[in-house]
């Protein structure tokens, strides 16, 4: 009996710190609109009644880039310059939940709000019709932009991208953050080590350093209120029906580009050649040796495709 009572004292303390511990170090984080006004380069505007924000560079035909999953402008270093030399003018979103944007609680965050998202912007912006090039978890978003605002996307780029049922690949830790209480638990020790160790592993392959400015700008995002909400609830319903793009893809008449790292640890290139299949005006370059994040990795190679796929 007293072993019995131990266990489920033990048990409960278990519980009661998985369940408050997360709520207390949530409520200690800045809001991100304090870390917002820290940063360089950043314009902001109102949009669904949050603040969006984004970068910009280059002047002439407006290109929309649409990062991925837990990422930000940060991914979109190497390719706005290379734009902007093309004569385009580039705009870097942070999706909500993301970057320096706001991260509101109780969202849906799907690839139909996103897509709305990125409709509000262009509004706001007064950008009538765009090129998008989107990575990951963008692709998908642009795609479903492309299928509700066909008249506003002209061609797009699609790096790496998401928009599959089981698209992503078997990991251990991604597994482990989808269970309720222990992934709120476990995301608290998303330390910089860690960011770092999933950049080179996940989305560079090794093939370039991950830097400490780049781990620093990086865990700034990440350490602001609403971000681990936005993570936790993504990565539990990317299997959902509404992240399957498949019969959105069949629409989509506008010529696609799809460039694909053969060595892909997160989405298998298999996936790009599916889409390639089901986007009736599209182009695939698998990238050799490409890992995820192409744009970091080969910024030459992507940006030369993506510039000459713009210009035909």
């Amino acid at each position: 009996m007293m072993l019995f009572k131990r266990v489920f004292s033990i048990v409960l303390v278990c519980i009661i710190l998985l369940y408050f511990l997360p709520l207390i170090v949530e409520g200690l984080k800045p809001e991100t609109a304090r870390v917002r006004i820290t940063e360089h380069g950043i314009s902001t505007v109102k949009v669904m009644g949050h603040t969006m924000a984004y970068r910009e560079a280059g002047s002439g035909y407006p290109v929309i880039l649409v990062h991925g999953f837990s990422q930000s402008t940060l991914s979109w270093e190497k390719t706005m310059p290379a734009l902007a030399a093309a004569g385009y003018h580039a705009y870097a979103i942070d999706l909500f939940g993301h970057g320096m944007s706001d991260k509101p609680y109780g969202v849906k965050y799907s690839p139909e709000s996103y897509a709305q998202q990125v409709y509000e912007f262009m509004r706001a912006v007064r950008v009538p019709k765009a090129n998008i090039v989107a990575h990951s978890m963008g692709g998908a978003v642009a795609m479903k932009f492309a299928c509700d605002h066909p008249d506003m996307a002209h061609k797009m780029a699609l790096i790496g991208s998401a928009g599959l049922p089981g698209q992503l690949k078997n990991s251990t830790l991604l597994g482990a953050l989808k269970y309720p209480l222990i992934g709120e638990f476990l995301i608290l020790f998303d330390f910089k080590p860690v960011i770092r160790k999933a950049h080179e592993d996940i989305n560079v392959n090794g093939r370039i350093p991950v830097t400490d400015d780049y781990v620093r700008a990086f865990a700034r995002a990440s350490w602001t209120r609403g971000y681990d909400y936005t993570f936790l609830r993504l990565l539990r319903n990317f299997n959902a029906p509404e992240w399957d793009l498949a019969e959105c893809m069949r629409s989509i008449t506008k010529p696609v580009l799809i460039l694909h790292g053969a060595d892909d640890r997160l989405i298998e290139p298999e996936a790009a050649r599916i889409m390639r299949g089901m986007l009736r005006n599209s182009r695939l370059v698998i990238i050799k040796k490409g890992p995820h994040a192409l744009m970091e990795t080969d910024a030459p190679a992507v940006n030369r495709n993506i510039t000459d796929f713009f210009g035909e």
